[in-house]
């Protein structure tokens, strides 16, 4: 039987016996401490998927220990907040003296996810991020360009309302940044980083030492 904890318990009266003992251990829904997701994958294979099941994992970065799964498929860190982060896939060349979208889908070749964690309420198609949940959402977006002197702002289509933006870049600076608080948005709003240039520039794709990426995270 179950108890109040859904813990199954022998029933009153039912004479002790092992397999009582194993029942009980395998309803209790405790965190499974693993080494790496070898193991992980190891317990989730012995004991199957007929509930949530809770891992400890030794080998991930601090803080993003504890996670969780409900299809043996999908592993959600606990407390973090979900995420989107598209990259400039390839080089694109933007005007002078207007504002133009960055990352941008460039002769067939669309911007890329770089990570995805957690839920994803919101939709990615070429360097456009579509909200499809009410709630709170901040933005950042980092670009390289091939000179200085750019500007970079997160826009929002409907209402070409301006949600961060930078100072101008400078000197030997070929990288700007801008960033939106978080606030809360609608489900259909549309949110898409842009660049403007003092003179024709291209803007390069995505690398360790040139930052080309718009991320979205929910709050």
């Amino acid at each position: 039987m179950a108890d109040a904890r859904n813990h199954l318990v022998p029933a009153s009266g039912e004479t002790p016996r092992r397999q009582a003992i194993a029942d009980l251990s395998l309803s209790i829904n405790d965190v499974i401490i693993v080494a790496n997701t070898t193991e992980r994958a190891q317990k989730v294979a012995d004991l199957g998927v007929s509930r949530p099941l809770v891992f400890f994992r030794l080998d991930a970065p601090s803080g993003r220990e504890l996670e969780y799964t409900r299809d043996a498929e999908t592993f959600h860190t606990v407390g973090e907040k979900p995420s989107l982060t598209v990259r400039q896939a390839a080089p694109a060349v933007r005007p002078a003296n207007q504002w133009s979208q960055a990352p941008v889908n460039v002769t067939g070749v669309a911007p890329a996810i770089v990570s995805a964690l957690g839920p994803q309420p919101w939709e990615h198609e070429n360097g456009v991020i579509t909200i499809l949940e009410d709630g709170e959402y901040e933005f950042w977006l980092t670009l390289s360009m091939s000179a200085s002197n750019f500007t970079v702002q997160l826009y929002r289509l409907a209402d070409s309302k301006v949600l961060g933006q930078s100072p101008s870049s400078s000197g030997a600076s070929f990288s700007n940044q801008a960033f939106a608080n978080p606030r809360f948005y609608e489900a259909g709003d549309q949110i898409v980083g842009r660049v403007y240039p003092a003179a024709q520039q291209t803007l390069v794709p995505d690398s360790n030492t040139a930052p080309c990426i718009l991320t979205v995270k929910r709050w």
